[in-house]
């Protein structure tokens, strides 16, 4: 299993354990055929899970500045960048870039993922995301991006499962060296 923020590790187990109990126990039902007292408290147990979790993604979320009242997430394949304090979000079917404005949980997952799939600067990390596109231009420090992602969720993939090339290796090196300069540049005035 892939490395999990902890309440979303909590929260996988739960889950498991009850799929797992309910396959080795079988469907128990009552004499008149509804559903047994078992049966309604493990409805009533996997339905707070699952509000639960929705609940914990949305604190992230608002913790984060994305608003929440606005999230109607997607699901998007593509390929992820990291620079020096920032990640960048290549899809699949759309040109350019957009800005990773992740929730905590998610940011800290995919930089530590960055960290040890990618062997150089710059190299693209292929990933599946929970997320909303924004048009609309957004300053982060002193850096300016002309549309951003909000990322909600995140699941790691393999290179070979790529549903699309990854940037061509020199757009990608003088676009994420740029924005590296960039921040460089300002500081040393």
């Amino acid at each position: 299993m892939p490395h999990l923020a902890r309440p979303t590790l909590r929260i996988a187990l739960a889950v498991s354990c009850l799929a797992l109990t309910s396959v080795v126990q079988g469907c128990q039902r009552s004499d008149g055929g509804g559903a047994t007292a078992d049966d309604r408290r493990r409805a009533r147990f996997q339905a707070q899970l699952a509000q639960s979790a929705t609940e914990q993604l949305r604190r992230g979320a608002v913790a984060s500045g994305i608003r929440t009242d606005s999230i109607v997430p997607e699901t998007a394949k593509g390929w992820i960048v990291k620079g020096t304090d920032f990640l960048t979000f290549w899809p699949c079917g759309r040109s350019g870039y957009y800005y990773m404005r992740a929730i905590p949980p998610v940011f800290a997952r995919v930089s530590q993922e960055y960290k040890f799939a990618s062997p150089a600067a710059y190299t693209p990390m292929f990933g599946e995301l929970r997320l909303r596109y924004v048009d609309d231009t957004i300053t982060v420090g002193e850096r300016h991006f002309s549309r951003y992602a909000e990322v909600i969720g995140y699941t790691s993939r393999s290179r070979e499962d790529a549903t699309c090339r990854p940037p061509r290796r020199t757009t990608l090196s003088d676009e994420m060296e740029r924005l590296d300069r960039f921040k460089v540049e300002v500081l040393k005035r």
